[in-house]
């Protein structure tokens, strides 16, 4: 988490926390004349969901800036471009928080199982396996699966 608080720290981004309700663990909020902030909920129950969350909420600050605005009406179009900066958000967050370098690393180490690089990555599951379908690892994928006859998932193709 350091290395999150230090990115949100260089970026002149105030972390706050405040009673959230489920689901909503966290919020980017920007206004000009203002500093961001990240806002992160009290609730949420472990480090690791916590850390995924704030690297999401950063990825925010990275990549999406004035596209997520919530709504309490929602319109096609706008649900959409929600669902495109939340996607963009999340990973930006998959990316730094399981880097292509070090999670190739990890696979050819043996650590395969996607619990596995959860444990080995201190995310979440629904995180690590988000990361193993981003398309800068295509050719990774598909060079495992030619190898080893399933793919990082556990899923057999022979």
């Amino acid at each position: 988490m350091d290395k999150l608080f230090a990115i949100a720290e260089n970026e002149g981004i105030i972390i706050e926390y405040f009673p959230l309700k489920p689901p909503l663990y966290g919020v980017y909020l920007c206004s000009p004349g203002s500093p961001p902030v990240i806002g992160l909920s009290t609730n949420i129950s472990t480090n690791r969901k916590r850390r995924c969350i704030l690297a999401e909420e950063l990825g925010h600050h990275f990549t999406t800036v004035g596209e997520c605005i919530p709504h309490e009406f929602y319109h096609h179009n706008t649900r959409s471009n929600i669902d495109r900066a939340e996607h963009k958000a999340l990973q930006w967050a998959a990316k730094q928080l399981l880097p292509k370098d070090k999670l190739i690393h990890a696979v050819e180490s043996g650590i395969v199982a996607p619990w596995d690089l959860t444990e080995y990555f201190n995310v979440t599951e629904d995180m690590t396996r988000f990361r193993l379908k981003l398309p800068d690892l295509q050719n990774f994928r598909e060079t495992y699966i030619a190898k080893h006859g399933a793919d990082l998932t556990g899923r057999v193709f022979i």
